[in-house]
């Protein structure tokens, strides 16, 4: 699972990555609904690097549907909701997949303090505190969270 956040954090940049990782998540059945979120947000992001505008649009719908399908399957997954708030946030608007930044945004500030894992808590703070969608006083309250985490 630690090789997937790394390989996904790095997918929206590098084509090659995002491939790879793509490659490996396309072909395995997934039962853990952990990973059919992550196989949903790297589908979306192939969708970056695609060339093809019909292939733009595969890979993008894909994605949302399986990313929407583990949510629905466990809304109170912090991971799965930044997952989708990272793809949310940095779509072109004209897809019309925005509706749940602000539900996102709220639920993951509000539950930076209970996330179990630190390594995926930190990130998800460092990726709020530079977010263009982020009050200032969100931001504010972000950024006092890492500071204590300092």
């Amino acid at each position: 699972m630690d090789e997937v956040r790394k390989m996904y954090a790095a997918s929206a940049k590098d084509k090659e990555v995002c491939g790879k990782l793509y490659n490996r998540l396309s072909a395995k059945e997934h039962k853990d609904n952990l990973m059919t979120g992550y196989y949903g947000a790297i589908s979306a992001n192939m969708a970056n690097h695609a060339k093809e505008p019909k292939q733009k649009v595969k890979y993008f719908n894909q994605g949302k549907r399986l990313l929407e399908q583990a949510i629905q399957t466990d809304s109170l997954n912090s991971e799965l909701r930044f997952l989708r708030f990272t793809i949310q946030t940095n779509c072109p608007k004209a897809l019309h997949y925005d509706k749940s930044i602000e539900a996102d945004k709220k639920f993951l500030i509000s539950h930076l303090e209970t996330q179990a894992q630190p390594g995926l808590q930190k990130k998800i703070a460092l990726y709020l505190s530079g977010s263009p969608v982020l009050t200032e006083e969100e931001k504010t309250k972000v950024n006092h969270f890492l500071e204590k985490k300092d």
